[in-house]
């Protein structure tokens, strides 16, 4: 039924990142011809999962997004079109939600954090490069209204809380193997993990220490 499918078709979804994945490691290839060539199959099976099954829609954008830009970036790199295909089907999700009376409190902390992501897209109108803007805020939007989704999924949901910090703990795994692998290469160069320069990779590593730290004395 509906629940094999949505299998399925996250496995293909997986299966399909990976392949690309491996072919941008191996060189060899053109690597924006390769995202987009993968974009297709990959965001068609996201965007079946995403309608049949959302919050594992929601765990697999979690699990995936701290290494994406290892592929690429820019202002159609995967991570904008990531977050694009992210907005495309959770504005409609959290308006359902609403629609159905099934809307959680919103907390202040979300609501401090939707202005700011007010403040930010209005920033791109007086940016001298709206391109790079534009994407950016794109980005800081889609991560707002991530905290939005999340309140409303965990609200309540001890089990749904539990798996998302295991999903956490695995989107670790990635960005963790590609930064020993430039630390052991390294001559010099600064280490940044998957991302596009290392003061985010060093964010990403203080949160995921304090995650493990905060588990290890539970």
């Amino acid at each position: 039924g509906s629940f094999a499918g949505s299998t399925a078709v996250a496995i293909l979804a997986v299966a399909c990142g990976v392949i690309v994945a491996l072919l941008v490691a191996t060189g060899g290839f053109d690597q924006q011809l390769l995202i987009f060539a993968g974009a297709g199959p990959v965001g068609a099976a996201l965007t079946y999962v995403a309608v049949t099954r959302f919050e594992w829609f929601v765990w697999i954008l979690l699990a995936v997004r701290p290494s994406i830009d290892y592929f690429g970036s820019g202002d159609v790199g995967p991570g904008a079109m990531l977050s694009a295909l992210f907005l495309v089907v959770a504005l409609p999700w959290l308006f359902v939600q609403r629609r159905a009376g099934e809307w959680a409190p919103t907390s202040g902390t979300v609501t401090a954090l939707c202005a700011f992501g007010g403040a930010v897209v209005l920033s791109v109108v007086t940016s001298t490069l709206r391109g790079s803007s534009a994407q950016a805020a794109l980005e800081v939007f889609a991560g707002l209204v991530m905290f939005v989704v999340l309140e409303q999924l965990l609200t309540g949901r001890r089990d749904r809380v539990r798996l998302m910090l295991a999903v956490l703990l695995i989107s670790a795994a990635f960005p963790l193997v590609v930064g020993l692998i430039q630390m052991m290469g390294s001559s010099g160069d600064r280490v940044s993990g998957p991302f596009v320069h290392p003061n985010p990779f060093g964010t990403f590593l203080v949160a995921m220490m304090l995650l493990v730290l905060s588990l290890a004395t539970v």
